[in-house]
């Protein structure tokens, strides 16, 4: 850990993003100021007229570049059981433990929303946060322990999961149509780029949607078909958080039939450790029970 996360009291934890971050928005920010600033004082009327797309282009890079800045200046202290968040342009907060009721990670955004008991967002922050595991870890632990949803829950997987997958497969038939109706001669032939559309597809169409946990057996949701899987016909059930994306909390399992290949299940929201947490509880209690027979 940092240490610019601890200022004079222990109990105070400071956490902040890095200085080289701001700095490249702020550079982004006044580069292009300087590009649009540039334009003018060497642009007739005339020109101006006909080119004035040019710096409307720069001022949004500009905009974009100064959001940046002022996004990553915010600054998350810890005092005992309070949260205070910081912001630039003087937008702070200070709440209690008691007032947060979810932490729930974006898995794709790499992002951590935090929300009050009314379903309102408090603050949110993001990965590159110094400190980022620490806090997440420290903001869980004030979290009201959730209930176990009941057996029959279907659990969605994230729906940014879907519009990105559904989104890439559109434009690779848009790409392969458009090489075939114009007859482009390119690199990438237009048979070639058809055939990786239609590859993206077939993955697309085996994509689980969701999963619903019932006492004997789970249900997986596929685009193609639901498939029931027994949990006697499971072998075991196993879970971990993704080691491939920096500081990811999204919890990643998989479930070995006796017979068959393993289903992989991921990205789910709030990272998807309850929805490990309740399979691998319906799948063991069914087996407990099971033995119990047996040994009757």
């Amino acid at each position: 850990m940092s240490d610019d996360l601890h200022i004079g009291n222990p109990s105070v934890r400071v956490f902040k993003y890095s200085w080289y971050l701001r700095a490249i928005g702020l550079l982004v920010a006044s580069f292009f100021a300087v590009l649009i600033l540039t334009f003018f004082l060497t642009t007739n009327s005339q020109e101006l007229a006909n080119e004035w797309w040019v710096p409307v282009g720069f001022l949004a890079f500009s905009t974009l570049g100064m959001y940046l800045y002022v996004a990553l200046s915010r600054t998350i202290t810890l005092r005992g059981d309070l949260l205070e968040a910081h912001c630039l342009l003087g937008q702070n907060r200070t709440m209690s433990k008691s007032e947060i009721a979810s932490v729930n990670e974006r898995p794709m955004m790499q992002t951590v929303v935090v929300r009050d008991h009314g379903g309102a967002t408090l603050f949110t922050f993001g990965s590159q946060l110094t400190g980022y595991n620490e806090l997440f870890e420290v903001l869980q632990s004030w979290v009201p322990p959730v209930p176990q949803p009941p057996l029959g829950t279907r659990f969605e997987r994230a729906k940014l999961v879907f519009i990105f997958m559904w989104s890439l497969v559109g434009f690779c038939f848009a790409v392969a149509g458009w090489l075939l109706l114009t007859e482009q001669h390119t690199e990438l032939p237009a048979p070639l780029f058809s055939s990786w559309a239609i590859a993206m597809l077939v993955v697309a169409l085996f994509q689980t949607k969701a999963i619903t946990v019932l006492s004997d057996q789970v249900i997986v949701h596929r685009w193609t078909g639901d498939r029931r899987v027994r949990y006697s016909d499971i072998g075991k059930i196993e879970g971990s958080y993704d080691e491939s994306e920096i500081a990811s909390k999204t919890y990643v399992f998989h479930i070995h039939p006796v017979k068959g290949r393993k289903i992989r299940l991921s990205h789910f929201p709030d990272g998807g450790k309850a929805v490990y947490e309740a399979l691998h509880k319906a799948w063991q209690a069914a087996r407990e029970g099971s033995l119990k027979e047996n040994k009757e």
